[in-house]
């Protein structure tokens, strides 16, 4: 699903799910893994819709649901706003549409009970409401209270598929590479296909191949050659449509990182270019980025404000509005956090301190499990920490840098969690992440807790579906078993059989 007027729009064919094309649908459920277009293409249905209802008198309003750091603030922003009142006495429809569910500041149960609360104030029959959200993320008393307002039959949910093998031979070509099987095979001998599955990561290796005809080995390195990349690009001004600017591209990516880890750990949308005065709470204003230096030895930068606004201009960035910039992709941002600890060295104790939410749980904070997925990528002690303490994140992880070693340990440790009941989803949420599991002694960890009735159904069941994903058939006489014995409970029987 991507925008037609996109930078990927001349690789791929927009298929946009419209309302037109579903009979007599209300709300639409865009899901989808960071960097799969969900935005994107919830954008391309916003300007499509607003261009048709303008003509009529309809509405068609956009909310990033990142902007908002307070319940106060999101409900008087979203559902008092004067388009709203405007359109309750209008008897037109709204159409209403709602980013960035799961990269909220507020926690996301709460941003759920405020749209629930807000939602049913309005005159429901004429609104049509998409929203985005990743899998992970999304909100099962989101999905009931939308049935409750418009009719479970009346609401939509999408996930985002993954790029095609013939989507992405169709963007090499497009992109000037002349033999895009070749990279296509490149992709698979290199085995990270799983990077060329998302528009975002996509674009990145294809600038990568066609600059030194080689592909980098993991995610990390991936994201770390392309956020450079963008910030080597000219920047872009109105007066001055190619301004190189004083700074390397190093420097630029350092600075950046900073800004990074700034915005993520203290829980900020944007940055703030304005005078002071203006200043909104889910911002941080320029200058107190700045001060110091950035970068390496022999390559460190005065951070003053002439710099800082070098990098607010280089594309990893974009306009909000008037005196705001914020990430152009919210994966960039995560990515950089993770980088600039990394890079500084941060020691173990802060890192938890940092990233593990304050309650005890030992679980990482919500708006923080992508950024603490890219730690765990790149630092073997965030990897153990998260082994231990949330197992969860890990697994939804890319893990392409994790070793048979570390799925092996992650494998075990989550299905003690599963016995301990210490898991917070349920199985069906993290089932589409299991074969990330994989590994040449999984079998050795996953048998006793399928042949042991000691343990908790959910947790058999778990390993069962480990199993499943993996693939796993030098266990299958296990599974045969357990199908066949009648002292089994029913719900364990079947899924071993159908696993079978």
């Amino acid at each position: 699903m991507l925008d037609p007027e996109s930078e990927y729009a001349k690789y791929y064919p927009s298929d946009v799910v419209s309302f037109d094309s579903i009979n007599d649908t209300r709300c639409l459920v865009f899901l989808g893994e960071p960097g799969i277009g969900k935005s994107t293409a919830l954008e391309a249905e916003f300007h499509s819709v607003r261009e048709t209802t303008f003509a009529n008198g309809d509405m068609a309003l956009w909310f990033d649901l990142r902007n908002y750091s307070s319940d106060d603030r999101l409900e008087r922003k979203v559902f008092h706003c004067d388009e709203i009142h405007e359109w309750r006495n209008s008897g037109h429809t709204l159409h209403l549409f709602l980013d960035s569910l799961d990269e909220g500041l507020l926690q996301i149960d709460n941003i759920s009970r405020v749209l629930l609360a807000g939602l049913n104030g309005l005159p429901s029959e004429r609104l049509r409401l998409r929203i985005a959200s990743r899998p992970a993320d999304w909100q099962v008393t989101l999905e009931q209270g939308f049935s409750n307002i418009w009719g479970e039959s009346r609401v939509r949910i999408f996930d985002s598929a993954p790029l095609r093998r013939v989507d992405v031979a169709c963007a090499a070509k497009l992109s000037g590479l002349t033999v895009p099987e070749e990279f296509v095979h490149e992709l698979i001998r290199r085995d990270v296909v799983p990077l060329a599955i998302k528009p975002v990561t996509l674009k990145f290796l294809i600038a990568t191949y066609r600059k030194s005809g080689t592909l980098p080995a993991s995610r990390a390195e991936l994201y770390l050659e392309g956020c450079r990349r963008l910030c080597e690009e000219p920047m872009k001004r109105k007066e001055s449509p190619k301004v190189r600017g004083k700074l390397t591209g190093d420097q630029r990516l350092a600075i950046a990182a900073r800004f990074a880890a700034v915005t993520q750990f203290s829980n900020r949308s944007a940055i703030w270019i304005g005078v002071e005065d203006g200043l909104e709470s889910e911002d941080v204003s320029l200058e107190c980025l700045v001060g110091g230096a950035e970068g390496g030895p022999a390559n460190a930068v005065t951070v003053n404000l002439e710099a800082a606004r070098e990098v607010l201009d280089t594309g990893l960035f974009s306009s909000r509005d008037l005196h705001r910039q914020g990430w152009r992709h919210q994966t960039y941002s995560e990515f950089l956090a993770a980088h600039f600890l990394n890079g500084h060295r941060v020691p173990l104790d802060k890192l938890r301190a940092l990233i593990l939410h304050p309650d005890g749980s030992g679980k990482v904070v919500p708006q923080l499990r992508e950024t603490a997925t890219w730690l765990a990528e790149t630092n073997s002690q965030a990897f153990q920490l998260l082994v231990q303490t949330d197992p969860e994140v890990l697994l939804r992880g890319e893990m392409t840098a994790a070793s048979h070693t570390d799925r092996a340990a992650l494998a075990k440790r989550l299905l003690e969690s599963f016995d301990s009941g210490a898991v917070l989803q349920s199985l069906w949420d993290v089932r589409r992440y299991l074969a990330r599991l994989d590994n040449p002694g999984l079998a050795k960890t996953v048998q006793p807790y399928l042949s042991d009735p000691s343990h908790f159904s959910a947790t058999r069941i778990a390993a069962i579906e480990i199993v499943r994903a993996c693939r796993l058939t030098i266990l299958q006489a296990d599974l045969v078993t357990i199908a066949q014995n009648s002292a089994e409970p029913p719900d364990i029987r079947s899924c071993a059989a159908s696993t079978v």
